[in-house]
């Protein structure tokens, strides 16, 4: 997928080999699977390629910061 080199947020320029923070809107989830209390995120290589995403550098948005250890 081919998007604009900038933070959505602040506009800094993202270089090769940054970790960036990307929300993808609208995934669609399934729960009937065989194991119980998990859920399936339908997301396939098209679905990115047709969604309006949102991509922030590690200074605007950093997983760190919502998701503890113990949530991953």
């Amino acid at each position: 997928m081919n998007r604009p080199d900038t933070c959505d947020n602040c506009k800094r320029k993202i270089e090769n080999k940054d970790k960036v923070t990307v929300i993808i809107p609208n995934v669609e989830v399934t729960n009937k699977m065989s194991e119980p209390d998990t859920i399936h995120l339908k997301l396939s290589k098209y679905s990115l390629t047709t969604r309006a995403m949102k991509v922030y550098c590690s200074k605007c948005l950093n997983p760190k910061n919502y998701i503890g250890e113990d949530d991953a």
